[in-house]
């Protein structure tokens, strides 16, 4: 999941490295920042009275996203675990949420203490105007954006951005994850990201995961950095069980169909992501709705119908034998007439929602529909549903 905002960017992901460091990758206008940085950057010698405010800040920040564990290098702010990687380039994390990529979001404190210099500086405006936007006419533009680095270091008392790219333009380059052991992934067309146009009016919208596959409007799920290969396997096989099982079956299961994979460059086997039919347009997710980031907040009695509805769903989907495997608000997209679509079967739990030893079960599953209850009808702790 990319963090949007009104500022003009989006966040990709935010990671912790070695010495309390930080990673994020911040999108703009169509192109890439890395911005690096730690502690040992921040120290402000022309602040007599105490040059390490800034450092302080910043630890105090740290602790807000990652809590106690400030010592412990390769975590991602995500609603799911975070994943340990020893390699930093490979220590990348992010919420993996298709319908979340259009979602507004509260922005972190050490977001908000990283991009401040950028924007008080017009660092974004300089190197990612509006005006010079590189062309997003296919898949491939957006996966491989220009990619400039940065850390920031304290001049003459102020905290300031610092371009440590190199002469030569760097182009991102996307994540790839290995399927060739999923059963079905041959059974669904594999297509190239220079053959997939963008959306045309993808310019007007606040994500760029809006593409054109065979004429109609469809749903770019990419690869996330930081993820192992399993939950890329596993919606590949769920969506085609779930295709096969409730294609002739008149029951009120709305889900995406997945509709093609994107095939990394290094080898056929391995996707930069999923093409998937796009609920669109649609009114954002049940935690956009409830949470008033797409207008006011829904009435009690249409909170208690998406409720019966993905409840239902829930119970036809165990009653096949199926396990949806992250149920989470975040994961319900509300269409045009305010019907509720359950996407995201790769699997995983989200905080809060599912006890991580229940992940992947049906166990699991009504402990998410518990939570869901709580959530939409402001209700107090409920027996499990059933």
């Amino acid at each position: 999941m990319k963090e949007i905002n009104d500022k003009g960017y989006t966040v990709e992901y935010t990671i912790k490295i070695e010495d309390n460091g930080i990673c994020l990758r911040v999108h703009c206008n169509g192109r890439a920042f890395d911005i690096e940085y730690g502690p040992q950057d921040l120290y402000n010698p022309a602040n007599k009275t105490n040059p390490r405010a800034l450092e302080q800040e910043y630890l105090d920040a740290l602790h807000h996203i990652f809590g106690d564990d400030d010592d412990e290098p390769g975590q991602g702010m995500d609603v799911d675990d975070a994943t340990d990687l020893s390699d930093p380039q490979d220590q990348l994390s992010s919420p993996d949420s298709s319908a979340m990529s259009e979602c507004g979001y509260e922005e972190s404190p050490v977001v908000a203490f990283t991009m401040a210099p950028f924007l008080s500086h017009g660092t974004l405006e300089t190197f990612a105007s509006k005006s010079s936007t590189p062309c997003l006419n296919t898949l491939h533009d957006v996966l491989h954006p220009p990619l400039f680095t940065f850390s920031l270091r304290v001049v003459e008392g102020t905290l300031v951005p610092v371009n440590q790219s190199p002469e030569k333009m760097e182009y991102v380059k996307p994540y790839d994850a290995d399927v060739w052991k999923a059963r079905h992934w041959r059974d669904y067309p594999r297509v190239k990201s220079r053959d997939i146009a963008m959306a045309r009016n993808v310019s007007l919208l606040p994500n760029t995961n809006l593409v054109m596959f065979n004429n109609r409007i469809c749903w770019f799920k990419p690869v996330i950095g930081g993820i192992d290969d399993a939950p890329y396997k596993r919606e590949i096989d769920m969506l085609f069980r779930l295709r096969r099982k409730f294609k002739n079956l008149d029951k009120p299961l709305r889900f995406p169909q997945l509709e093609a994979t994107v095939i990394g460059e290094r080898r056929e086997d391995m996707i930069n992501g999923l093409i998937l039919s796009a609920v669109y347009p649609n009114r954002g997710t049940i935690a956009d709705q409830v949470e008033g980031r797409r207008g006011p907040s829904p009435s009690p009695s249409l909170c208690e119908r998406w409720y019966r509805e993905v409840e239902a769903m829930v119970h036809i989907l165990h009653s096949e034998g199926f396990i949806w495997g992250d149920v989470s608000p975040n994961n319900m997209i509300i269409d045009e007439d305010e019907n509720v679509w359950i996407a995201d079967f790769g699997g995983g739990y989200t905080c809060g929602w599912i006890e991580p030893e229940d992940m992947e079960t049906m166990k699991g599953d009504l402990e998410g529909l518990k939570v869901l209850k709580e959530y939409l009808l402001d209700v107090g702790p409920l027996e499990d549903a059933s």
